[in-house]
């Protein structure tokens, strides 16, 4: 996976400039502004087995964690256990991501990801664990839903091949938000028709004429970008 700037942002209502260090199971943070000392709490341990990051390799970056800024750090989010990895004067410690309101990704070619806490946006159909990517904001948004799936041992014992244990692999769903805050998964066109039935004329002309793959994340966009385009 391509090198990427990770740049971890949490919801917070002041930002503050801050020098962390890791001692017992917090993380202490001096806060310039504050002229105190605020603590995150850690995990020593990095939760049960079967890890798959967002990210794979861990990556430098700033968080926000309630009114506290961190600069330069060092961490990934691992959404199996829905934790944050943090490296902090070398040692490895575990955020639970519940504190993680919003972060970003920056990329090389300076594009950002954006990333909520499913509990950030309302009115979210279904049961759902980690964050929603905010793909393109606005009059309608696309959003990214990553979560990872365990597929069973295909171990072909006579022929030798085959993995012998479960494999986790990251997935994604695509969702489409209104300015009513009203969520619909992206499936099949006849279902995105129906759903934006005001604009079902020229939401199919676009499909016929660009033949977009709605499990595609870069087609989505575009049509998610033209159909912000439309008369709403």
């Amino acid at each position: 996976m391509r090198s990427l700037v990770f740049i971890l942002l949490i919801k917070s209502a002041l930002e503050v400039g801050a020098q962390a260090s890791v001692k017992g199971g917090e993380l202490n943070i001096n806060t310039s502004r504050l002229s105190s000392i605020e603590s995150i709490p850690l995990k020593d341990e990095p939760g049960r087995d079967g890890k798959i990051y967002l990210v794979d390799e861990i990556h430098a970056g700033t968080i926000w964690f309630g009114r506290i800024k961190l600069d330069d750090h060092l961490f990934r989010y691992d959404i199996s256990n829905d934790l944050f990895e943090i490296e902090v004067d070398g040692t490895k410690k575990y955020l639970n991501a519940y504190g993680v309101k919003h972060f970003e990704i920056l990329n090389e070619d300076s594009t950002i990801r954006k990333f909520k806490r499913v509990g950030e946006l309302e009115e979210t159909k279904g049961v759902f664990n980690g964050y929603f990517e905010i793909i393109h904001e606005a009059e309608i948004d696309l959003l990214g839903y990553h979560y990872n799936v365990l597929l069973p041992s295909n171990y072909i014992h006579g022929l030798d091949v085959g993995n012998r244990a479960e494999t986790s692999v990251l997935k994604t769903k695509y969702f489409l938000r209104n300015a009513n805050n009203e969520f619909f998964e992206i499936r099949r066109k006849k279902d995105l028709l129906k759903q934006f039935s005001s604009l079902s004329s020229e939401i199919d002309r676009y499909i016929r004429k660009n033949k977009p793959d709605l499990k595609k994340r870069d087609d989505l966009k575009s049509l998610t970008i033209y159909m912000n385009t439309l008369n709403l």
